[in-house]
């Protein structure tokens, strides 16, 4: 009976310890029993060596129940190194471009579709077709023409009527072509007017239809000035700027006094354009004006309502006006060049403190920043960027009655007193020459002179070019091609507008206009052959006026 007890109890304790995730108990006799997938070979790596297989390990060696899965691969996926069907170089990089699969994939330019002709129906491009369709690589090219050739249909930049028959003759492009007389300076080799009519004196000169004038017409003296009216509604032409574009054509800003608005006038080729840039309250004072590569202009100027630096930019097809520096009462006497990226720079006069400022936009946002703040200084600005986009600003120190010259070395702002002799510097007007070194054009007020003077790399050098009275306001300058200096200026005692050039070897002068009480606010620019052209005000009669010398 005990052991009858004995026994029913062992039972029932063994019966207690029983585990169902024990191993079974056939599990590691080397025999793969019922319920088993292996015992004692299981594997331990399900990789097939497929790619294009998932691989998936179930089970383990312990309970000898380990399986392996190896299920196709059908999701197009890159980088698993799988191509599944289906699937093409479009839509997985593990597969392999097929020419001939209508799909264009890997480097395939084309697959089925491959251009078989690459004329871009363009006369001025040159079309070359590489590759082919049997490797599905057609490439079309299309360089533009750039060689003056006849009957090819193209004028390609550079060309004209006279090197290549495709063009059309352009009047306005200093090139006399077929059917033009002349065109600007080029006369077609005609030099005097005898040679139009005998016994005939003077210089030929070319007309804005590209016509010869006529004896009768305006052969003219040497050192002849044609002089035109631009603009006379109203009192119009005071704080002219001017600049000539690529074609040699005259664009003007300038204030409409009446009006109290910013004008520009741009001539086409046959007639002078006029329009009121800015009109928002008393705006236009001290205008000056750029032209940017593609001939269109930026002007700076002084809102005068507001006492505000303001910029003006024409984009082709709407003008853009906005504030370059709007704190206190600045903007006047202001100054504007653009860099070698197009973008605008402007030196000007701050009213409230007295101080010589500039102001750039960085692409973003306009920088402003004080140059000079000891003394009331900064009128009468002139600014010029040198070949490294750095300013030099030519300026008056009323305070001091001084010429002074600001220069920016790329880290701080070099000031020199550059004339110191009496009251000087008003009416500045600055050029740099072709290694940078700042030449100026001021008067002397004490004196009543036009005055000149050049940075020779150590001193400045100081000169008078006209003291034949009282004169100098209003001065304008630039620089030939040789570095000689030409200035536009007013002789205030006999109201006329005169012009100074150096030879060589000496100051020329002369009287470019003496009807009316005019000169005032001349801006003078040079064109490509170095004839002078300049725009200023006739006080008289509240007019804009244009000077240009007729003859060579």
């Amino acid at each position: 009976m005990r052991i009858l007890v004995l026994c029913m109890v062992l039972g029932l304790a063994l019966a207690g310890c029983s585990d169902d995730d024990a191993q079974p108990e056939d599990c590691g006799n080397g025999v793969v029993d019922e319920g088993e997938t292996c015992d004692g070979d299981c594997p331990t790596d399900c990789d097939d060596q497929e790619a294009c297989t998932a691989d998936v390990m179930s089970g383990s060696a312990a309970t000898c129940d380990v399986l392996c899965a190896n299920d196709p691969i059908t999701v197009c996926q890159d980088n698993d190194g799988c191509c599944p069907d289906g699937c093409d170089g479009s839509t997985d990089l593990d597969c392999t471009a097929v020419c001939g699969n209508g799909v264009v994939e890997g480097t395939e330019t084309c697959d089925g579709d491959c251009p078989t002709d690459c004329d871009d129906q363009d006369d001025c491009t040159e079309d070359v077709m590489t590759g082919s369709d049997s490797t599905c690589d057609v490439l079309c090219v299309s360089n533009g023409v750039s060689e003056c050739t006849d009957s090819d249909g193209c004028c390609p930049a550079g060309c004209n009527a006279n090197t290549d028959l495709d063009c059309d003759p352009f009047c306005g492009n200093g090139v006399a072509e077929p059917t033009e007389d002349c065109d600007g300076m080029d006369l077609r080799g005609v030099t005097v007017c005898s040679e139009l009519e005998s016994g005939t004196l003077g210089i030929p000169r070319c007309l804005n239809t590209c016509e010869l004038a006529s004896p009768a017409d305006g052969c003219c003296p040497d050192d002849s000035w044609q002089i035109v009216t631009i603009d006379s509604a109203g009192l119009v032409g005071s704080h002219t700027s001017l600049a000539l574009d690529s074609t040699g054509f005259g664009h003007i800003s300038y204030y409409d006094e009446v009006g109290g608005n910013l004008k520009y006038a741009s001539w086409d080729g046959s007639a002078w354009l006029i329009e009121a840039v800015d009109v928002a309250g008393i705006v236009g004072y001290y205008t000056s004006l750029a032209l940017d590569g593609s001939d269109l202009p930026y002007i700076s100027y002084r809102d005068g309502s507001n006492g505000t630096l303001k910029s003006g930019h024409w984009d082709g097809t709407a003008w853009t006006l906005e504030s370059a520096d709007g704190v206190g009462n600045v903007g006047s006497h202001t100054s504007l060049a653009l860099d070698s990226t197009g973008l605008p720079h402007i030196s000007y006069y701050d009213i409230d403190n007295g101080n010589l400022m500039y102001a750039y936009w960085d692409s973003s946002d306009w920088q402003v920043e004080t140059v000079d703040a000891t003394g009331d200084l900064g009128t009468h600005t002139s600014l010029a960027l040198d070949s490294t986009d750095r300013p030099h600003i030519s300026y008056y120190d009323e305070t001091g009655g001084n010429l002074k010259y600001a220069r920016w070395d790329g880290s701080a702002w070099v000031i020199q007193e550059v004339d110191v002799a009496g009251v000087v510097g008003t009416y500045t007007s600055l050029a740099l020459d072709s290694v940078d070194r700042p030449h100026i054009s001021y008067r002397d007020g004490s004196n009543g002179e036009l005055k000149y003077a050049t940075w020779d790399g150590t001193v400045w050098v100081i000169e008078q070019v006209d003291t034949a009275g009282n004169i100098g306001t209003h001065s304008s300058l630039a620089l030939d091609a040789a570095g000689n200096a030409h200035i536009s200026y007013r002789d205030v005692a006999a109201a006329e507008l005169k012009y100074a050039y150096w030879d060589g070897s000496a100051w020329q002068t002369q009287a470019v206009d003496t009807v009316g009480d005019v000169g005032s606010y001349s801006s003078l620019v040079l064109d490509a052959t170095g004839l002078p052209h300049i725009s200023y005000y006739d006080l008289a009669s509240g007019d804009l006026k244009y000077a240009v010398i007729a003859c060579p």
